[in-house]
């Protein structure tokens, strides 16, 4: 079970970022950009504290940045990537926690 935290804080990391990639391109692309903007600089901020959790190996920090990115990106995909996303929170913040309660470490 251990092994298997670190691909999928890979993939939490990898996921937030190309939301926050798409969020970006939708707010650029639309013609009311000026709503969106403080939502997609808040998410750009928490991914910042995602990158910082994901090198620190510190797990909170982590989460919370993924679910922060998550809420504050707008998705012109509706909201079954926000579904997929916390799928994916979820499985991660449930191994990654027994794993440091079993092992004291992470990755």
């Amino acid at each position: 079970m251990e092994r298997t935290v670190r691909p999928l804080a890979l993939a939490c990391l990898i996921y937030s970022a190309l939301m926050l990639v798409l969020a970006w391109v939708a707010v650029l692309s639309s013609s009311d950009a000026r709503l969106y903007v403080v939502s997609v600089i808040a998410a750009t901020l928490a991914m910042v504290l995602l990158v910082f959790g994901y090198m620190k190996r510190k797990l909170w920090l982590m989460l919370t940045g993924v679910i922060a990115v998550l809420l504050f990106c707008p998705s012109p995909l509706g909201l079954w990537p926000l579904f997929a996303g916390f799928m994916l929170v979820i499985v991660f913040a449930f191994i990654a926690i027994k794993v440091k309660e079993d092992y004291g470490k992470l990755w």
